[in-house]
């Protein structure tokens, strides 16, 4: 996990404040399709309500089973532009209870509690025109497999 610690960190810094092309330089295009599919694991804050998303092709247009974008941050005050999206699937939320309501992220936001979001590294090119604004990289964690909580010294599945 160390080194998909270490690329994120380089990707947020590599491809933070300019929004990509409609078809992207070859040079991101390489690095998309060498990180994307990835599993990986992330720490952070949550420090934004969930938001739910409208139709997407990756819940086969569906406008009852969407997904819910949530930000991940390395404090508890950074704004949405400083964050990573991670976003929590409806597939998911039959193996997790509370996932598919909003209240559950609420507290952890409010408690500012510290997370490990686990899933998969996705390059989301469609939110480019949100670079800056709502996110700070097209790189997201989706769908997230999994999310733990710190509790003292040790983390607790959610």
């Amino acid at each position: 996990m160390t080194r998909t610690r270490t690329f994120i960190i380089a990707a947020i810094a590599f491809l933070c404040g300019r929004a990509p092309a409609t078809s992207p330089p070859p040079q991101q295009q390489d690095l998309a399709a060498r990180w994307e599919c990835q599993a990986v694991m992330v720490e952070g804050y949550l420090v934004f309500d969930a938001v739910k998303e409208g139709q997407e092709a990756c819940n086969c247009g569906s406008t009852k089973y969407v997904d819910h974008h949530l930000w991940l941050a390395s404090t508890p005050s950074a704004s949405r532009a400083k964050a990573m999206v991670v976003e929590v699937s409806p597939r998911e939320w039959p193996y997790h209870q509370g996932w598919n309501k909003a209240e559950t992220f609420r507290r952890l936001i409010r408690a500012k509690e510290r997370v490990r979001v686990i899933g998969w590294l996705t390059w989301d090119q469609e939110h480019a025109a949100h670079l800056g604004k709502y996110r700070r990289t097209l790189w997201e964690v989706h769908p997230i497999h999994q999310i733990q909580v710190r509790r003292g010294n040790q983390w607790v599945s959610l």
